[in-house]
C-alpha cells in the first residue's frame, strides 16, 4: 500500500497515544507538558520540566493577551500550560484536547488551583468544535498544529470562533524543507501522527485563512536541545520509570523519546507565529 492511500489516523488515535505517554514524562522527566525546553544556551543546566515552564512563560509574553481575554487553546494537553499562562496573564482559557485521560488531568489541575471558573477543558476534535462565531479573543497551537492533517480546516475553524482582530499563535516545529525529504515526511506521518509543513507552508496557510502574520520569532537555538535533554533525564530515572511501567513498556517508551530526537535533529526549527484576524 502506498503511503498516499494508508488511511489518516483519528484524531482520537493521537489522544490515546498521549494518554499513555502522559504519565511515562510525569515519572522520567516530572511534568506533564510534553512541549520543548527553552534553554539560555549549552551550558544552561536547567532541569527540563522547569525549561518547559520557561517556554511557556516566553510564549505568553509574546501572546500578548491580558486580564479577562477570552483564549481558546487547540491541543491543551494536560492544562498545565494553560494553569501557568492564565496566571502569567490573568486571560481566561478554554482547552481543547483528543485524549480523555488529559481532559480529566487538565480539569483537576484547574480545581485544585482554585482556577476552575477561570480555565474550562472540553474533549473534542480541533477541526470542528462547538463554540459560537467570534467568541474568543485568542486562539492559540501550542505544539498541536504539527498534529493536523488538514490545515486549511483547522485555521478556518480557529477563524471561525475568533473575533475580528483578534489573535492566532502557531508554536511549533516546522521543516526546514531543504534537509528533509518524502520519505522523511512519510515517516513522520506514519511513525509520530506528524504532519509538517515549512515556514513558508503556514505563511501560505495564513494568508488563505485571512489571517495576516504580525510577527515571526524563532526559537531554534533555545530549544532545539530540549528533547535530547529530556532523553538524558529520562534515561537517568530510568528505574523510576521501570517501578511504574515494567522494564520492557519502558524500555520501549525511552526507546521512543531517544528515537524522536534522532529524527528530529537538524531537520526542523521552531517558531512563533502570531497573526490577527482581518476586521470585517
Amino acid at each position: 500500500m502506498s503511503a498516499a492511500s494508508r488511511t489518516v489516523p483519528s484524531p482520537y488515535q493521537l489522544g490515546t497515544v498521549y494518554d499513555m505517554y502522559t504519565p511515562f514524562y510525569k515519572a522520567a522527566v516530572n511534568t506533564t507538558s510534553l512541549h520543548r525546553g527553552f534553554y539560555e544556551g549549552p551550558e544552561d543546566r536547567t532541569r527540563f520540566a522547569a525549561a518547559v515552564d520557561r517556554l511557556t512563560r516566553r510564549v505568553a509574553e509574546e501572546f500578548g493577551v491580558g486580564t479577562g481575554d477570552r483564549v481558546l487553546d487547540i491541543g491543551c494537553g494536560t492544562g498545565q500550560t494553560d494553569l501557568l499562562i492564565a496566571k502569567e496573564t490573568g486571560c481566561c482559557i478554554t482547552g481543547v484536547n483528543v485524549g480523555g485521560g488529559q481532559i480529566t488531568i487538565a480539569r483537576l489541575l484547574a480545581e485544585t488551583a482554585g482556577m476552575a471558573e477561570q480555565l474550562l477543558f472540553e474533549m473534542t476534535d480541533g477541526v470542528r468544535h462547538p463554540f459560537a462565531d467570534d467568541s474568543f479573543d485568542a486562539v492559540l497551537f501550542f505544539e498541536s498544529f504539527v498534529y493536523m492533517p488538514d490545515k486549511e480546516q483547522a485555521l478556518a475553524e480557529a477563524m471561525r470562533c475568533l473575533k475580528p482582530g483578534g489573535t492566532v499563535m502557531v508554536v511549533d516545529s516546522l521543516e526546514v524543507t531543504e534537509r528533509v525529504d518524502e520519505e522523511w515526511r512519510a515517516y513522520m506521518r506514519e511513525s509520530l501522527m506528524w504532519y509538517p509543513s515549512s515556514l513558508a507552508d503556514l505563511a501560505d496557510s495564513f494568508n488563505r485563512a485571512g489571517i495576516r502574520t504580525k510577527s515571526v520569532v524563532d526559537l531554534t537555538e533555545n530549544t532545539a536541545d530540549g528533547y535530547r535533554r529530556a532523553h538524558e533525564e529520562a534515561l537517568a530515572n530510568r528505574d523510576e520509570v521501570i517501578r511504574f511501567f515494567g522494564k520492557k513498556m519502558a524500555d520501549t517508551m525511552l526507546e521512543g523519546l531517544g528515537t524522536l530526537v534522532s529524527t528530529l535533529e537538524g531537520r526542523m526549527q521552531y517558531v512563533l507565529v502570531t497573526g490577527t484576524k482581518a476586521c470585517s
